[in-house]
């Protein structure tokens, strides 16, 4: 691998480059370089190494992406610095030694099984002993029983579609609202995405969950969210003031300062790692 950084002194007339070499191999297997994986890949060493079995066992071969001088790991990475930054396909291929076309080949190849693993892999436990698993992490995480989900919502940066009438987020800039349910250790278990306008209340009364939650978990228990969310008998979000008579009884106050959501969900989206989707 390639790593440029430009460089200029005051009088110089031209800017001078400084081109380090670097082996992405080596990188693999020495914790000097763990910096450099959750800089730009947004993941650890380890985490690296899982997502290219991942792929490699559902038969990602990069048939159109054949240069035997990239070994299958550095093609990876390619597609996760694509996916994790902000930069576009030239600026991932300079930085890992490909060309543009290139890295288009194995990013699209990533990205299509990715979508079809996506399924199997974001969902929600399939029995009894899988919601009781999810329930005793958070419980064991924030001290009360019957919580089998955090739900949160992000809003992603969007260049301005064709159609953006109900794409500008109160932040004003165009965007998607992503609500998602993670579990305690901050794995996805649901992905839903709307329109940048709408707000957290809006996207679970119109979200597959929202409106089947009771088919979904166990009865006996319920998610928790945070305060841009209603309050619904499968849903408990925080105590407001404002609602309580103006102040909170130290109960209550315990209650927020315990809950779960602000570390789960807002942990398992910055690990996630949404970024501005120029490419999107």
């Amino acid at each position: 691998m390639v790593l440029a950084t430009p460089s200029s002194h005051r009088g110089d007339n031209k800017e001078k480059i400084t081109v380090t070499q670097l082996v992405f191999d080596k990188m693999l297997r020495e914790a000097s370089y763990e910096s450099w994986f959750t800089k730009n890949l947004r993941c650890s060493r380890l985490s690296f190494l899982e997502i290219a079995r991942f792929l490699r066992e559902r038969g990602v071969v990069f048939a159109n992406a054949a240069v035997k001088q990239h070994s299958y790991e550095k093609k990876v990475a390619a597609a996760l610095f694509f996916l994790a930054s902000v930069s576009g396909y030239r600026e991932a291929g300079g930085a890992l030694g490909m060309s543009k076309s290139y890295v288009i080949d194995i990013v699209d190849e990533v990205v299509r099984v990715l979508c079809e693993a996506a399924d199997a892999v974001i969902c929600f436990p399939h029995n009894k002993c899988g919601w009781v698993s999810v329930e005793r992490h958070f419980a064991a995480r924030c001290g009360y029983p019957g919580v089998v989900g955090a739900v949160d919502g992000s809003l992603v940066a969007i260049q301005r579609p064709e159609d953006f009438d109900g794409f500008y987020c109160r932040k004003g800039y165009p965007a998607l609202n992503v609500q998602a349910i993670v579990t305690a250790n901050c794995r996805f278990m649901s992905v839903e995405i709307r329109p940048g306008s709408w707000s957290d209340k809006k996207s679970w009364k119109y979200s597959y969950i929202g409106q089947h939650s009771y088919d979904v978990i166990p009865a006996g228990t319920h998610f928790i969210g945070d305060a841009g969310h209603a309050l619904l008998p499968n849903l408990i979000v925080p105590y407001a003031e404002r609602e309580e008579g103006g102040s909170l009884t130290q109960q209550q106050h315990h209650y927020i300062l315990a809950r779960a959501w602000r570390w789960s969900g807002h942990s398992a989206f910055g690990r996630a790692a949404y970024v501005h989707c120029k490419k999107c």
